[in-house]
């Protein structure tokens, strides 16, 4: 009984119908949310496979002076290092350097001498680019976008 002495007589089959009305308003909101999360974790992933991926290569790269000037071979474990991800890659080669004990880099030919209180550095810059499209377009942004991650390392002498 109620406070006024009157027996509620409401059927829960009655409610079936507003919630009914509840859930079509709030479904398109919570698949947009899931689809949106979907595609921001794989642009994320994407990014860091490219990033490993040059990374990698960078890694090779540096490993010895003739690994630097191989950029077939740094190619090869670019493509090696994310498999998954559709990409391409860009390695420069050594670049030389004549660096101070500060840090500070000059460009310089790698046959040049370098003036006194500074010595060589060689580095070797390998870039990994991909295009990323999404699950659904959206439709205030692109449907394909473009990531690009880029790894620097001296190299060892």
């Amino acid at each position: 009984m109620s406070a006024g002495g009157y027996v509620s007589h409401r059927r829960w089959g009655a409610d079936r119908g507003a919630a009914l009305v509840e859930l079509a308003l709030v479904a398109p909101v919570l698949l947009l949310i899931c689809f949106a999360t979907i595609d921001f974790a794989r642009a994320i992933y994407t990014s860091a496979g490219l990033e490993n991926a040059a990374r990698a290569g960078a890694q090779y790269c540096a490993a010895n002076i003739s690994n630097a000037y191989d950029t077939a071979a740094t190619s090869a474990v670019v493509a090696a290092a994310s498999p998954n991800i559709t990409y391409t890659s860009s390695v420069s080669g050594a670049a030389c350097y004549c660096a101070t004990d500060a840090g500070v880099l000059t460009s310089s030919s790698c046959t040049a001498t370098c003036p006194s209180a500074q010595h060589m550095a060689v580095m070797c810059t390998v870039t990994a680019s991909g295009a990323y499209t999404r699950v659904i377009p959206y439709p205030i942004l692109p449907a394909t976008l473009s990531i690009t991650r880029a790894a620097t390392m001296r190299v060892t002498h």
